[in-house]
């Protein structure tokens, strides 16, 4: 390889000279302005995470339900793992939806709280350790960090599906590996294994990450034969180590598209192809929204698309050229590679999302400015926000090789200057504004919430559109018998006594002597107003509904009677759970009374696994009369699938 006499080195402040407190305050600033670039992004972070966790809601959306409709949430299964499903095969995130399942019931606000600040966060840990290495100055590398903020602008994975993130993973990997390859001590096997599973993982976290890991390998390996002597070695295994992997993943992801769905995305939209207009307009909306541009200028947005693209584009041109030609040495390496391994595979991703999706969400837009603005809706521009960081990095880099007096000064003058112009354009357009979409999903969480309520108490098929496209009762039902989280946010109220829609599987006034037993208890007289009753102390009303079948098959029982006591006092209700021989504390429900009133005292129970025919209750504690107007129960909801 030709090697560069050239020294490289970067004047973080230029030389050392003049009066001390001179110096020392222009390392004071220079480390006050690191401080603000890195600190930026880590508020947006946590703003994120807190406003998650003020507007949640705890429901399943839209895609979430199908673990539930197909009854294998909480199931530990390499079968289900492995069933390909939404266009992909998605093993590793199904595994963890099975963890979530596991040991957070499923809720989505503590599952969604800990998948953002675990893979954004790590991300960002990588890429400030990828920029430092590559820049080998720190307040080069936090200008170029301070552009992950677009990484973690509002609306992105997080907020409606749970599952959403496994698209994110196999970033993750990604830069996982460069890091191993370009910037960790290499330490062959050990490193190796690291590279092959991370190349898995990524490969089965999703179909992007099968063909992007593919891609950063080729990419690596290739390198190996440009870098330095001392280097290729690391850069060669690596590489093929991910093209293995790569490989390994790549073919099964194929099948499920090419073979399984017939090269058809599962609602059956036609692909786009990059012959077509609609196909280039759609992807250069990703690009757009990856950098906030605004919707309400078109033109505006679609033309800076169009340039920072080809920016990008000129940069890894230019960063390929000097690796080929043998420019850069081994200290340069690092942040040409790592550029153009992003590059490559953002790409590949990017083109894979146009393929499947331009024709889906543009709905037969014709007009190519429609589709770019189409562009901008979901998620599937995350992957791109990646790149920004690297292009600024690269720019920076490239400003030191510049033909000027004081390469280091205009570099260093430009990675202060140049974020302290974007970045409050970014805050201006929304960046830190993580509230609004939060709020808006919340509400529309529990407008959805509230037509399932509606629905169950009606006895209806459960639709919502607010949550799902499809009938969920069954899901609900199987949720219900799993104790998934959110049933807790469905709570199901009896219908007022007396009423008979639906009629009650037992009411008091009605009941066969055989099945009420009195304790404690005399009953004094009938009146027209229900019955009265004189107290022993620990008054007990022992019952049966001789409804066995559905008492078992029941998640929501609900008790309600009337009750008018002459002395404050408390209503208990006793029940058992499936399979409980006794009654006991623990299933129990409590009542305040207030004397010489009427009260309608409710109990509503909720059991995972159905109820035994059999209920006590205890109108009073105290020796006293009491009156009881009537006393009756319901299987509230939907019953559990047996």
């Amino acid at each position: 390889m030709k090697r560069n006499k050239e020294a490289f080195s970067v004047q973080a402040s230029g030389p050392i000279s003049g009066e001390p407190g001179v110096e020392i305050s222009r390392r004071k600033w220079r480390d006050i302005v690191i401080a603000f670039f890195i600190s930026l992004p880590v508020l947006s972070l946590s703003l994120s995470a807190v406003m998650w966790l003020r507007f949640g809601v705890d429901i399943p959306f839209w895609d979430d339900w199908r673990n539930y409709e197909t009854c294998r949430a909480g199931i530990f299964s390499l079968k289900i793992f492995f069933t390909p499903s939404n266009d992909t095969l998605y093993p590793v995130g199904l595994f963890l939806d099975y963890l979530s399942q596991r040991f957070l019931n499923g809720n989505t606000i503590a599952y969604q709280f800990i998948s953002m600040t675990v893979v954004q966060g790590s991300l960002l840990i990588l890429q400030w350790r990828l920029l430092l290495f590559a820049l080998k100055d720190r307040l080069l590398a936090a200008s170029a960090f301070s552009l992950t903020i677009l990484m973690l602008q509002p609306d992105s994975y997080w907020g409606l599906q749970n599952i959403a993130y496994h698209q994110a993973l196999p970033l993750i990997c990604i830069l996982s590996s460069i890091y191993i390859i370009v910037a960790s001590p290499w330490r062959k096997w050990w490193s190796i294994s690291a590279l092959f599973v991370l190349g898995i993982i990524s490969g089965l976290a999703y179909t992007s990450g099968a063909f992007s890991i593919l891609t950063v390998g080729i990419i690596c390996f290739t390198a190996g034969y440009f870098v330095e002597p001392e280097e290729r070695g690391k850069y060669k295994w690596g590489g093929l180590t991910l093209i293995i992997a790569g490989i390994l993943t790549s073919i099964p992801q194929a099948w499920v598209i090419l073979v399984i769905q017939k090269g058809l995305h599962r609602r059956k939209a036609i692909p786009a192809y990059p012959n077509e207009i609609a196909f280039w307009a759609f992807a250069f909306g990703k690009i757009g929204r990856s950098l906030m541009l605004p919707v309400t200028h078109p033109v505006f947005s679609l033309v800076s698309s169009i340039l920072a693209a080809a920016l990008a584009l000129a940069l890894l041109v230019r960063g390929a050229l000097r690796t080929v030609k043998g420019l850069p040495r081994q200290r340069e390496t690092g942040i040409t590679v790592t550029y153009i391994s992003l590059f490559a595979a953002i790409f590949v991703y990017l083109l894979m999302v146009a393929f499947g999706r331009a024709h889906l969400q543009s709905h037969g837009a014709q007009n190519p400015m429609q589709v770019f603005l189409i562009g901008f809706s979901r998620f599937h521009f995350y992957w791109i926000t990646l790149l920004w960081p690297w292009v600024m990095a690269a720019c920076l880099h490239a400003a030191q090789r510049t033909g000027s007096p004081n390469p280091g000064k205009f570099s260093l003058a430009l990675a202060t200057g140049l974020p302290l112009v974007v970045l409050p354009l970014l805050i201006i357009s929304g960046a830190l504004g993580h509230a609004e979409p939060f709020r808006a999903n919340m509400q529309n969480r529990l407008d959805g919430i509230r037509c399932c309520l509606s629905k169950i108490q009606n006895g209806e098929a459960i639709e919502c559109p607010q949550l799902h496209y499809r009938d969920m009762t069954e899901a609900l039902r199987y949720a219900a018998s799993i104790d998934a989280s959110f049933i807790r946010s469905l709570p199901i109220l009896p219908p007022p006594a007396g009423a008979n829609g639906p009629p009650p599987l037992f009411r008091f006034s009605e009941a066969a002597e055989k099945d009420v037993e009195l304790l404690n208890t005399t009953a004094l007289d009938q009146t027209p107003e229900g019955y009265k009753f004189q107290s022993a102390g620990n008054s007990r009303i022992l019952f049966r509904t001789d409804a066995p079948e559905v008492m078992k098959s029941c998640a929501n029982l609900g008790v309600t009677g009337m009750l008018r006591v002459s002395e404050p006092d408390m209503a208990r209700l006793y029940f058992k759970v499936q399979g409980q021989k006794a009654f006991s504390d623990t299933e129990q429900k409590v009542e305040r009374l207030l004397p010489n009133k009427w009260q309608k005292v409710t109990f509503s129970i909720f059991s995972s696994e159905g109820f035994a025919d059999g209920l006590r209750f205890e109108p009073v504690a105290k020796p006293q009369v009491f009156e009881l107007r009537d006393l009756e129960v319901r299987c509230s909801g939907f019953p559990l699938r047996q």
